[in-house]
């Protein structure tokens, strides 16, 4: 798997409750493993995981609203211009 190639840092990312959560524990393609659980709410659990950015991005853009890229700030804007493009397409 080619993101394996890219070192890894800690990536922080907030999924929705219940959607985020479940497209967690159903999409296994590309899974970064949490590492902690840094916050929750009523609407939202913040993760912190430790991967390379090449693979958290592929795996978190399935989830399209239901996760935000937190940090590291390059990957939260390289996601935001992303979907940014993607919904460009749609207006």
């Amino acid at each position: 798997l080619s993101y394996l190639q890219y070192p890894c840092e800690e990536i922080r990312v907030q999924l929705t409750k219940p959607e985020g959560i479940q497209l967690y524990r159903k999409i296994l393609w590309y899974r970064p493993t949490m590492q902690k659980v840094e916050t929750e709410t009523e609407n939202h659990v913040v993760y912190r995981f430790f991967c390379s950015p090449l693979q958290a991005r592929a795996y978190f853009m399935r989830f399209g609203s239901a996760a935000e890229v937190l940090s590291p700030l390059e990957l939260r804007q390289d996601m935001g211009e992303f979907f940014h493009q993607a919904a460009q397409q749609y207006t």
